[in-house]
């Protein structure tokens, strides 16, 4: 492109984009004569930067693990007007912002700090940018200068336990297995543990409900799964009964002592189950 003004005359050469997406023009401008002569011309380098509409500064800190909070200051360069919205940007991990990530919007018209929140989603990096783009002007912002790390979340733990738990025995609890976490267990009794399997023994009632657990990598804290426990009373002495002795082709009466939540697990001659409190059996024989 050329232009003239003032009796001189300034040539653009080309244009290009550093590694922040800021523009420069570049040419000569002459120096002392009015005619594009290169005979004649004396002329001096030009390069002219094209400044972004906004600036954003580095936030503090500079590694976040997925799903935290992050504040981001930017300082606005263009005249906003009243209606401005501005859209803050997260870049891939590379730092292009080919595809961004919305980290929130913000209607105002001037600088500020912009607080956000990094989808728990996002996938781990260290090349991160963060940019502030206006609408009145319509025009994006150059991104912040240093490198942002995003740490992956843990996943959410598997959890399971050898409920329901008898009265005196041994209750397992479990969670799946996450390379170089920390664990952090929470439940009913002020229980807590830090291994991934602990145990209580003997378990009683008051080690019945809702256990909670979580594991951190790198500082960074997984959802937190549940399990729930249950503690039985273990049934007392049971007394059995039955119509013996009887003939060949009567029928067996068997009884058993009444439990309330109990499951009844008879044996016998010839492979005999049966699961009820009370059994008959018709046509019996030697």
């Amino acid at each position: 492109m050329k232009r003239g003004g003032g009796g001189l005359d300034e040539e653009g050469m080309g244009i290009g984009l550093d590694n922040q997406g800021r523009a420069y023009i570049a040419g000569y401008m002459q120096g002392t004569q009015s005619v594009f002569d290169l005979n004649n011309l004396v002329s001096l380098g030009l390069i002219t930067r094209l400044d972004s509409a906004t600036v954003a500064q580095d936030p503090t800190p500079l590694s976040y693990c997925a799903g935290d909070s992050i504040i981001i200051p930017f300082t606005a360069l263009a005249d906003f007007q009243f209606g401005n919205v501005y859209t803050i940007e997260l870049s891939d991990a590379t730092g292009s912002f080919t595809s961004p990530i919305t980290l929130g919007t913000w209607a105002t018209t001037g600088s500020g700090s912009f607080h956000g929140v990094i989808p728990s989603n996002t996938p781990a990096g260290t090349g991160y940018r963060v940019r502030v783009n206006g609408t009145q002007p319509q025009a994006n912002g150059r991104a912040n200068t240093s490198n942002i790390t995003i740490k992956a979340l843990p996943a959410l733990p598997i959890v399971s336990s050898n409920s329901p738990a008898c009265i005196g025995t041994t209750l397992l609890l479990s969670a799946t297995a996450v390379t170089g976490a920390s664990w952090t267990w929470a439940g009913p009794n002020s229980f807590t543990s830090s291994v991934v399997t602990p145990i209580i023994n003997p378990v009683s009632t008051i080690h019945a409900g809702t256990y909670s657990v979580f594991a951190t990598v790198n500082g960074c804290v997984s959802p937190v799964a549940t399990v729930t426990v249950s503690v039985t009373t273990v049934p007392g002495s049971i007394t059995i009964g039955a119509n013996g002795p009887i003939c060949s082709g009567n029928t067996l009466q068997l009884t058993a002592s009444n439990y309330t939540g109990v499951i009844y697990r008879w044996q016998g001659p010839n492979s005999f189950t049966a699961n009820t409190q009370s059994v008959s059996r018709p046509g019996i024989s030697l």
